[in-house]
């Protein structure tokens, strides 16, 4: 199976592996073009080879020896579990002719949902297996009924007994379903914050998608009892936000400069707001604000495996977090800078505060 990312132009004719065929060289009714040239290669008259063909010769010059090197050339059925996989590296693999699902399951459940044949959505794990119910609780917790649940935690009643209301098997994961059914991990329970309408939402689901981006290097997504929606903290990638700036002639001499620009602010907003339209209303980043500066295991708010230390972040950047939650234009930070003979000193930034469209 090759996606439409890996079809390849060719020259006067349709991509190859594309489901349009060029007239058939003297049908009635049809008038070749000048020259006698039909649809096809070069303008010979030949059509183009049907999608199957297509598929073949992309599968032998380059997606069967992919799948060689990866030991998956007799694979008939790929899953993934645990983490769920980004999008972009999902659509990769399957790309590659190799029939990769996701799946979701607990050690005390066994097998919960995966997807199905002609079924695949990258970003969920799936539907529900046969005898197995999931239902989602009012607070987000994915909630489970299966025949292969098991009996209990041994010589643990008590811990029994506290992951089950109601004869649902709480899960301890957030979720919700799809549109289309199918069921989406978000993340641990205890990871949600709360919101001033009561609801909870997953930081780290949107900070992934985030991610996802290109143009976003790290970023913080924070929320609280008194907080009317989401609000980010985003850091830029220096290398692709600066590439992007010389190919539009943004000049710009520093990080803090270029992360500043409303060019800038544009540009990431637009990231926002796609992934905005990915998920629920409640969900929704409402406002935003880039960083002047790189975020820094050194400082503490990154670990060393660069994985966000959010309760940090969220202390040593708390005014402007509530000035974004506020609806203030812009905040003030200031910044010590050490210079390379050893001495310091200071810069005051003001950082733009951008509300996105709901």
């Amino acid at each position: 199976m090759v996606s439409s990312a890996w079809r390849i132009p060719r020259a006067g004719g349709s991509p190859i592996g594309s489901p349009t065929r060029g007239p058939r060289a003297g049908a009635p009714g049809r008038r070749s073009p000048p020259g006698g040239g039909g649809a096809g290669a070069g303008g010979a008259g030949r059509p183009p080879p049907p999608p199957r063909l297509g598929r073949g010769v992309a599968d032998w010059l380059c997606f069967r020896g992919i799948r060689d090197r990866l030991g998956l050339t007799r694979a008939r059925h790929a899953l993934t579990g645990g983490a769920p996989l980004g999008p972009d590296n999902f659509k990769l693999i399957r790309a590659h002719a190799i029939n990769l699902k996701q799946v979701y399951g607990l050690t005390e459940t066994g097998l919960l949902t995966t997807h199905g044949d002609g079924d695949v959505r990258p970003e969920t794990l799936g539907r529900p297996l046969p005898g197995t119910e999931v239902q989602i609780s009012a607070d987000g917790e994915i909630l489970v009924k299966t025949t292969s649940m098991f009996s209990g935690y041994f010589r643990q009643p008590e811990d029994t007994a506290s992951r089950w209301v109601d004869g649902w098997y709480r899960t301890g994961d957030g979720g919700m379903f799809d549109e289309h059914g199918h069921l989406v991990y978000l993340d641990r329970i205890e990871e949600f914050r709360p919101l001033a309408s009561g609801q909870r939402f997953s930081p780290s689901y949107i900070e992934t998608r985030l991610r996802f981006s290109q143009h976003v290097r790290d970023c913080c997504v924070a929320g609280g009892e008194t907080a009317p929606f989401p609000v980010a903290l985003v850091t830029i990638d220096f290398e692709n936000v600066g590439r992007w700036a010389d190919g539009h002639r943004l000049g710009y001499t520093t990080f803090t400069d270029l992360s500043q620009k409303p060019q800038v602010y544009d540009l990431l907003a637009s990231a926002i707001e796609a992934v905005n339209r990915r998920v629920p209303e409640w969900m929704r980043v409402g406002a935003f604000a880039l960083m002047p500066k790189e975020l820094d295991a050194d400082e503490g708010e990154l670990t060393r495996t660069r994985k966000l230390r959010r309760t940090f972040v969220e202390q040593r950047h708390g005014g402007l977090i509530a000035a974004i939650q506020t609806g203030a234009p812009d905040f003030s930070v200031e910044t010590e800078i050490v210079y390379r003979d050893g001495r310091r000193g200071r810069v005051t930034t003001t950082i733009p505060i951008r509300r996105i469209s709901p």
